[in-house]
């Protein structure tokens, strides 16, 4: 139906869009009339070239069968089509297929060459880049969903209504539409993507509660993916942290029977030299029966201590996946470290306290010299006994600390060693 600009004017809610619709309706009135364009504006004169134009037939009228030529040539096409379709599936499938091996063989010959390349470019879980990418994900995705909802709400936006059609146009069953944006400067046409305007308070609200979702969610994924790296850190960090003390312990339990057998045979050789002093046995028997204990007890003046390692503590207090082990196995894992390093530092003392490194040089070069001095030689073996049994302590001290740092070793040494 042809609208005049007598009409009712339908309802806009851009007084710009009403002010172009009229201008479009006018022009179009203008030109049926025939009247003299000298007194429209520059608007109205490209409106009325426009109408003219649609108005005008076509110079090269279609010929009476056309319809039927047309029928015939889509009827005798559809083998050769199918055919020639068919083959350029096949055609492009072998080529997909090729190229998809040739991928492959590329990346398993040169692959290990320029991969970590690539994944080096990567932002890593924990990296600034990588919380700033989430964040506009999060955004960019509530947007589109509360985009969507409000759609799905509203229905689509209103458009600009169809301007009148030509009465000739009509007539003949040919519809024409013009669409042009609000005027702007310069009178010059152009397309405008619809705009959601912000009406009300509501409309406001909705806004702003669809960023402050955005940004939570994106917190949120941000938040999740730290605590899933620090979750998996503080695990792999316990069990190299755990193997490393089951290896400390197994240096120590190794230790303390070895330093038990040595104490066993210095205590001997001791008492069995106290026994001739305080017989009075002559200084020249007593050195002969040094020789006799030092060649059937295979003596030597050894003291065993473990090689305690701290690489994987270490290593965990200087990437930080310390501070997210729990509390608990935390405090067990500082007490057993603290104790390693105590007790390393009380053996250094205890040497320094107790042992005389000179003497013992003396009446071991004596004693393979065949002139050994038997009181000096028993100041040596109790010196050295002494300095193993505080060893043994130590040893055995720390050895609980190591149990009760792992799962399901508390209360074993007492068992072990007394």
């Amino acid at each position: 139906m042809t609208q005049h600009t007598d009409d009712p004017i339908p309802p806009f809610d851009d007084p710009a869009h009403e002010r172009e619709w009229l201008a479009q309706e006018r022009a179009m009135q203008r030109e049926r009339l025939q009247l003299d364009p000298a007194g429209d504006d520059a608007r109205g004169r490209r409106y009325r070239l426009i109408a003219r134009a649609l108005r005008e037939p076509s110079p090269e009228a279609l010929p009476a069968d056309f319809a039927r030529q047309l029928a015939a040539r889509v009827a005798a096409s559809p083998a050769r089509a199918a055919s020639g379709t068919r083959f350029e599936f096949l055609l492009m499938l072998a080529l997909a297929a090729v190229l998809v091996v040739a991928t492959g063989v590329v990346v398993a010959i040169y692959g290990s060459t320029w991969l970590p390349s690539f994944a080096a470019l990567l932002p890593t879980p924990h990296a600034p880049a990588t919380h700033w990418l989430l964040m506009l994900a999060g955004c960019l995705g509530a947007s589109w969903l509360l985009g969507r909802w409000q759609r799905h709400i509203h229905g689509p936006t209103a458009r600009i209504p169809e301007p009148a059609r030509h009465p000739a146009q009509a007539g003949a069953g040919q519809s024409a539409t013009l669409r042009t944006s609000p005027a702007i400067p310069g009178d010059s046409m152009h397309l405008e993507l619809p705009k959601v305007r912000l009406e009300s308070f509501k409309d406001f609200a909705k806004h702003y509660l669809m960023i402050v979702l955005s940004i939570l969610t994106a917190l949120g994924l941000e938040a999740w993916i730290e605590y899933t790296h620090h979750a998996h850190a503080a695990e792999a960090a316990g069990v190299r942290i755990d193997a490393e003390i089951r290896s400390n312990l197994d240096a120590v339990d190794s230790s303390l029977a070895q330093d038990e057998r040595q104490a066993k045979r210095l205590a001997a050789i001791r008492d069995s030299l106290l026994q001739d002093f305080k017989t009075h046995v002559p200084e020249a028997a007593i050195a002969q029966h040094i020789q006799t204990l030092v060649a059937a007890r295979h003596f030597n003046l050894n003291l065993n201590w473990p090689t305690l390692r701290h690489e994987a503590w270490d290593v965990a207090v200087a990437d930080q996946s310390a501070s997210w082990i729990d509390k608990q196995r935390m405090q067990r894992y500082s007490a057993v470290y603290a104790s390693q390093r105590d007790v390393g530092a009380g053996l250094g003392a205890n040497l320094a306290l107790v042992m005389d490194g000179p003497q013992m040089i003396d009446a071991m070069t004596d004693l393979e010299a065949g002139n050994v001095q038997p009181r000096e030689f028993l100041h040596v073996i109790s010196q050295m006994a002494t300095m193993l049994d505080q060893a043994r302590q130590n040893l055995q001290t720390l050895q609980q600390h190591l149990r009760d740092a792992l799962p399901g070793q508390t209360g074993g040494s007492a068992a072990s060693h007394p």
